[in-house]
């Protein structure tokens, strides 16, 4: 049996089946792949044995296969989050990429503490611009799993659906998010959040919050709506595999707390707000099931913005897997408009003094009137 060598940093692995892993594509005769249908990983911790993935083949609601590498130690839970969005590049559903740069709009009060802790501030969700999010997705769940009930037979998957739509009427996740936008120059995002416009890369925010995903928010219904089938339908398949192979013991209950599809609602958004091209950095934490898996739950703290008080969670307490993920790399800093020469001034010294004298800082193009 083939051993690949184990790895934590994923990537654009096969653009042509949409995967993103740290494993070949699992597709069959795939160029980007691999001929067998199972490999073997060396453990990382010295005396564990090797773990083993196997090809296995899943089918779409319209009955189109599509595939995983399924380990034989774990839960399908575990890798469902990247097995659904994989499938969903793969049908062109999502964009299969990042800009080079994603902008954090912010007051200087925001960008001094940034630079000052070396950290984002994920803020709770209900505190949003727009107080319909979570409930938005949440119906439009309930409306799928309503759906899917007609034609189900099976009734460890008719308990689930059931269990799905009982419990989103009434959520008790913790949901904390920070917000970016793919264009770094943008009036409107300087009107709503403030005169400055820090850039990072992507992967650097990825690594620094790793317990938080960073993904494009979705505006459109339509692929909202094609989103939730893919989701619903490939955790109800899923759920049915881990319970035919005793996989699930020790978190028999997993696949009916609604984490997994919370995370994926938490980026849906009202058409409205499309011009934002936001890219969300959202933790999702359930305060029931964190312990079962060995995490602590993250401490709730507070601030006062706008004359609210809100709570948030410091996204360098969200355990980062590794030291040098701690860093929250800043890499360019846009003025907006409304600001003068000392203001930029003070800020230069200030990343100069910070250790951040590469950042370059530019002004805005955007003319703005009052």
């Amino acid at each position: 049996m083939r051993t690949l060598r184990n790895t934590i940093f994923p990537d654009l692995k096969c653009q042509e089946h949409g995967i993103y892993d740290v494993w070949p594509c699992p597709w069959p005769e795939c160029r980007n792949g691999i001929p067998e249908d199972s490999f073997r990983v060396e453990s990382l911790m010295e005396g564990e044995e090797p773990e083993v993935y196997s090809r296995r083949q899943w089918k779409t609601l319209s009955g189109d296969p599509y595939f995983s590498w399924d380990s034989a130690k774990l839960p399908n839970w575990f890798s469902l989050p990247r097995v659904v969005w994989n499938e969903a590049r793969r049908q062109g559903l999502v964009d299969t990429g990042f800009p080079d740069l994603i902008y954090h709009y912010t007051s200087v009060e925001g960008f001094f503490g940034i630079v000052q802790s070396g950290q984002l501030w994920l803020s709770d969700y209900s505190y949003l611009n727009d107080t319909r999010e979570l409930s938005h997705g949440a119906d439009l769940v309930a409306e799928v799993a309503t759906e899917l009930l007609v034609n189900e037979s099976r009734p460890q998957a008719t308990d689930l659906l059931r269990q799905w739509i009982t419990e989103l009427q009434s959520p008790v996740h913790r949901v904390c998010v920070a917000s970016f936008s793919g264009s770094g120059d943008s009036l409107s995002q300087w009107r709503a959040y403030g005169h400055i416009a820090i850039g990072f890369e992507p992967r650097d925010v990825s690594l620094h919050a790793y317990r938080a995903n960073l993904r494009p928010v979705e505006y459109q219904r339509d692929r909202q709506r094609a989103l939730v089938d893919l989701y619903l339908h490939h955790m109800r398949e899923a759920y049915l595999v881990d319970s035919d192979n005793g996989r699930l013991e020790r978190i028999e209950d997993v696949y009916h707390k609604t984490d997994r599809l919370v995370e994926l609602i938490a980026f849906f958004k009202d058409p409205a707000f499309a011009a934002e091209q936001e890219y969300r950095l959202a933790f999702i934490e359930h305060p029931d099931l964190m312990p079962s898996l060995g995490h602590k739950c993250s401490a709730k703290r507070f601030r006062v913005s706008r004359g609210r008080i809100i709570p948030y969670v410091l996204s360098d307490e969200l355990e980062p897997i590794l030291p040098s993920g701690r860093d929250l790399k800043i890499r360019e800093v846009i003025l907006g408009p409304g600001t003068d020469a000392t203001l930029e001034r003070g800020i230069r010294e200030f990343l100069t003094e910070s250790n951040m004298r590469e950042v370059e800082v530019k002004r805005t193009r955007v003319p703005y009137r009052t």
